[in-house]
């Protein structure tokens, strides 16, 4: 039972480690605004199409689709549809040779549209640009405000942003890394339980059906032999009362000691 649940629990830390180590790759598609992206990223050295995963969603007001791909390959291409009402619009459109963990930005829409550009995030704010509009002019006389805290709301945000400690796949790497220590502590302790279970002795013999069998014959070969001495003390009795010679009488005497002796022998008598 013990060795049952290291096997499923190595199985599980295998599993884990290969979810550790895939790559996040941050996708971007800029397309038409409130249409349909269907994405899918293949296999690049297959002939045939073998699809690794793929996301369905649709743009938002700028025509920006995010999705983030992890993948253990190393790299990948994506095939790319864009639809409006069920009805296709573009696609199927093919890039390929990207580079699992990089970053990949693809603009995808007919020769007439002309792309929306997408707001700045807030920590993109030069913060020099925020310091000289606050400062006013009366009489001559240049008077600074304080600084707001626009530098701490954008350092708040970088955190979270693509290269921020707090990013999506870091998130993946400390809960997978917890969650293995949890296992390894789990097969440890089940690896020591089992070594201290088999140091202690085992008083209880089992004796097997043989070595039951075997003295079984030993005993009826001992009552056999107690029977037959038993016979032959008798015989030899009768034939004392019958014979008058008393040479052959002291023979017989004799002869009925030795068998008194076996007997008691047999028996187990020391006396």
């Amino acid at each position: 039972m013990g060795r049952g649940k290291i096997t499923v629990l190595l199985l599980v830390s295998v599993l884990l480690l290969s979810c550790i180590s895939a790559y996040m790759s941050p996708i971007k598609i800029k397309t038409m605004p409130n249409h349909e992206v269907q994405l899918s990223a293949f296999d690049p050295s297959s002939p045939s199409f073998v699809k690794y995963d793929g996301s369905v969603g649709v743009s938002d007001s700028y025509g920006d689709f995010y999705w983030n791909f992890s993948s253990e390959k190393s790299k990948f291409n994506l095939r790319i549809f864009i639809k409006k009402d069920g009805e296709k619009v573009m696609g199927p459109e093919d890039y390929e040779d990207y580079k699992s963990g990089d970053s990949v930005y693809i603009e995808i829409a007919p020769d007439w549209f002309e792309f929306i550009d997408s707001p700045k995030p807030v920590s993109e704010i030069n913060e020099t640009n925020v310091t000289l509009s606050n400062i006013t002019i009366e009489n001559t006389t240049i008077q600074e405000t304080p600084k707001t805290n626009t530098s701490v709301t954008g350092n708040a945000i970088n955190l979270f942003s693509e290269g921020g400690i707090f990013r999506k796949a870091t998130t993946y790497y400390i809960v997978g890394g917890v969650v293995l220590l949890v296992v390894a502590w789990f097969i440890i302790r089940l690896i020591l339980k089992n070594k201290n279970m088999e140091r202690i002795p085992k008083e209880i013999r089992i004796r097997k059906l043989s070595e039951l069998k075997q003295e079984q014959v030993q005993k009826q070969q001992e009552n056999n032999e107690l029977k037959a001495a038993e016979e032959e003390l008798r015989l030899a009795q009768e034939k004392i009362s019958t014979i008058r010679n008393k040479e052959r009488i002291d023979e017989l005497r004799q002869e009925i000691t030795g068998k008194e002796e076996e007997l008691r022998r047999l028996r187990g008598d020391s006396n």
